[in-house]
């Protein structure tokens, strides 16, 4: 999801306290039982969902029910997707408990050093049930990280997934929350071989801080960290030594100097993440008291957690080698399944790119023999925008069609990857040449062989171009836009961007695109291309802040620290023939954030009333309760996001990132 965006003030309020608590005692912690320790859960197997009421079904969903009004066949698979879990174990863990793929086992912990390491009495699986297919997929849609103070717990269990079932059975994709995290190494600086033996001490970790010349986005900002302020404060140091008086107040201008305080201000300033070093330290102090509660020993105060080994963690997390670098290694930029494709944010229709679809068709309607208008050959070519003399050292591809885009994105993630790890390990080995700071330049740098630059990935994870023009990537740009998808904004360019999903979605024989990124309310929010067509928006990471306008109310935060509450949960999942790779079944199911189980129709079923899923409301044939404007007047758009069991319809409109819902039945 996008790094920032507003929070109100009971979010501030109860985030300053929690923090106060967990720095202030360290009885916090022990005041846990090793149950209540995030991934060691009371109940590994319960399948039911929990004590939500079903009010939009028949039964509690369990393991043994198909899809809607379908069984499974033979040839047949499903692929369950999830996304923006944001370090949520919570989520997670309800995630696997209200899935048709997945399941929890009973596991030992495993506290050895090393890459077994595993200190969790569960772990994810496939699920045995023979109704389901051994060819069922788990997609991961990105953003993993930051929010919900479990980032090493999801990662592990994702990770040991992939290990254990393989990388046909577990798809990763990469998020900005993700990319971004290459930059950590390059800020805090890098462990040695002559630091790797040192105990970090109580403040920082081993010290190997680089020169941080600030953040090239925050440029002209006047913020601490702008670029052009830490040259000119440098240069008045400089002076005021001559002069040997200074009135400069550096700690508001130059970044912070030591790798703890840097890396807190790197989380909170630059990577939307204000809590996350503190909720680090709390899972680092759960294991510790966990591993001491498992082998019988007392966990006295002097094994508190320190900002040192915070950053030593994060140090060996944000590793080419550590969990997070092992979950960009294994994750695509784009992935295409048949007729199914899936991306963390969306296609890079910016402004620019719709203005050259319009111009392209004014000036020729040819098509060329696989049916492309010639706009599409400019496409690829904008929609690849880290390919060009003097960027990632990549050489341009031919690009016809959207298999071929995605292997040109992931083979563009790879090499990143490959020259992040040689350049890291090289430091490590001894060769004290800088890297440099991408954040200081941005940019699509050069990281062809020779060039030491780590960027162009990071670069593309990004919305903006130090330019401050829209960045054209999968990554960051989104379906939605003040709480509307753009495909139905009323606006002079909504027939062009039509026409430019349309004409992909047939080009490529694309039933649906999944995604996350931008945060939808409590359940997916699906758009309707055509007859059949949908994009399945899917970051359902603020359900705690959707807002009912009838009866009905959600259930708040209850005891998440992430944004999502303690209810709400959706899998998104869709039904494929393994041969043709046709999609013949979209649908999800969970719990509402009202705490209301709701199993959804397929929205490919032949039933009239599917057509209105993913539509406008047509008022003239659905009444609902409820407005989110002041009078009873309510010109507010609206939208059908799903149609439930008992023949109701939910329905959504959204106004910024607040997203109001109502449950609508037919007149």
């Amino acid at each position: 999801m996008p790094m920032f965006r507003r929070t109100s003030f009971h979010q501030i309020h109860r985030g300053i306290s929690n923090l106060a608590v967990i720095i202030s005692t360290a009885s916090f912690v022990r005041c846990l039982s090793p149950h209540r320790i995030c991934g060691f859960a009371d109940h590994l197997h319960c399948k039911q969902v929990g004590n939500h009421s079903r009010l939009y079904s028949v039964s509690p969903l369990d393991n043994s029910q198909s899809l809607p009004s379908q069984q499974i066949g033979e040839g047949t698979r499903l692929i369950s997707f999830i996304t923006d879990i944001e370090g949520c174990a919570k989520y997670f863990d309800r995630f696997v408990e209200n899935s048709q793929v997945l399941e929890f086992e009973t596991i030992q912990p495993n506290f050895s050093n090393g890459p077994d390491y595993f200190p969790y009495e569960k772990r994810v699986k496939f699920c045995d049930n023979t109704h389901y297919n051994d060819d069922n997929i788990l997609v991961c849609g990105g953003d993993m990280w930051d929010k919900g103070g479990n980032d090493l717990y999801v990662t592990r269990q994702l990770l040991s997934l992939h290990d254990r079932f393989g990388g046909n059975k577990v798809k990763f994709i990469m998020g900005n929350r993700d990319i971004n995290k290459i930059r950590i190494l390059q800020e805090i600086g890098i462990a040695t071989a002559d630091d790797e033996n040192e105990k970090p001490n109580e403040n920082d970790s081993c010290e190997n801080l680089p020169t941080h010349g600030g953040i090239v986005w925050f440029k002209g900002t006047g913020l601490q960290g702008d670029p052009d302020l830490i040259r000119k404060c440098n240069d008045e140091i400089v002076q005021s030594k001559k002069c040997q008086s200074t009135s400069i107040d550096e700690n508001n201008i130059l970044v912070p100097n030591s790798s703890g305080e840097r890396l807190k201000w790197i989380l909170r300033k630059t990577m939307g993440s204000p809590n996350a070093f503190e909720w680090r330290r709390l899972e680092l102090q759960q294991e510790k008291d966990f591993y001491a509660f498992t082998v019988g020993i007392q966990n006295e105060a002097e094994t508190l957690v320190t900002d040192g080994e915070v950053v030593d963690s994060y140090r060996k997390s944000c590793h080419p080698n550590g969990e997070m670098g092992n979950y960009i290694k294994r994750a695509n930029l784009s992935l295409k399944l048949g007729g199914a494709m899936f991306m963390h944010g969306s296609l890079p229709l910016t402004p620019e790119l719709v203005s050259m679809f319009r111009d392209t068709n004014k000036k020729s309607s040819e098509i060329n023999m696989e049916g492309e208008s010639s706009f599409w050959d400019e496409f690829y070519k904008y929609a690849l925008p880290f390919v060009g003399e003097g960027k990632s050292g990549m050489d341009l591809p031919s690009v016809r069609n959207a298999q071929e885009w995605s292997d040109a994105l992931n083979e563009f993630a790879r090499y990143q990857y490959d020259v992040w790890h040689r350049n890291i390990t090289t430091v490590e080995e001894g060769d004290n040449s800088s890297l440099g700071l991408w954040s200081t330049t941005g940019g699509y740098q050069n990281t062809s062989d020779g060039a030491r630059e780590i960027g162009s990935l990071c670069q593309y994870g990004m919305g903006w171009l130090p330019s401050r023009k829209l960045n054209p990537t999968i990554v960051y740009q989104s379906w939605m836009q003040d709480g509307y998808p753009k495909f139905f904004r009323k606006q002079e360019s909504r027939e062009a961007y039509q026409n430019i999903v349309k004409q992909f979605f047939d080009i490529n024989n694309l039933d649906v695109i999944v995604s996350g990124h931008q945060p939808v309310g409590d359940l997916p929010f699906p758009i309707q291309i055509s007859a059949n067509k949908f994009i399945i928006c899917a970051d359902t990471s603020y359900s705690r802040d959707t807002i009912w306008l009838n009866n009905r109310e959600n259930t708040g935060e209850g005891e998440s620290i992430s944004f999502r509450g303690d209810a709400a949960v959706s899998e998104v999942l869709l039904k494929q023939c393994v041969d043709s790779g046709k999609i013949y079944s979209v649908g999800s199911h969970g719990v509402l954030s009202d705490g209301a189980a709701y199993d959804s129709d397929n929205l490919y079923g032949s039933d009239e009333d599917n057509t209105m899923i993913g539509t406008l409301v047509d008022r003239k044939k659905l009444v609902f309760e409820g407005s989110v404007q002041d009078d009873s007047n309510d010109e507010v758009d609206w939208f059908v996001r799903s149609k439930l069991e008992d023949g109701s319809f939910l329905i959504s409109s959204g106004r910024g990132y607040e997203v109001f819902n109502s449950i609508a039945t037919k007149r």
